[in-house]
């Protein structure tokens, strides 16, 4: 059976709820995010950092972006 490219699609998911966001929940805490701030402020390394918080680079890399979101 093949449907018209116009045709509204049928909703896979239940709408969120108010507040709720998708996704996957956040790993980094906004305390840790102020403390990795002030480690790499310090000197540290990204590597050390991560190490620290149990966090990959990248996650770390991605806490240091400055479009990097306040929460």
């Amino acid at each position: 059976m093949t449907s018209s490219p116009n045709a509204p699609r049928p909703a896979s998911r239940p709408p969120l709820r108010a507040g709720r966001r998708p996704g996957r929940p956040t790993v980094v805490s906004p305390e840790k995010r102020d403390q990795i701030r002030e480690m790499h402020a310090n000197g540290h390394s990204i590597s050390v950092i991560a190490r620290t918080f149990t966090v990959g680079r990248a996650t770390v890399r991605r806490v240091l972006e400055p479009s990097a979101p306040a929460e």
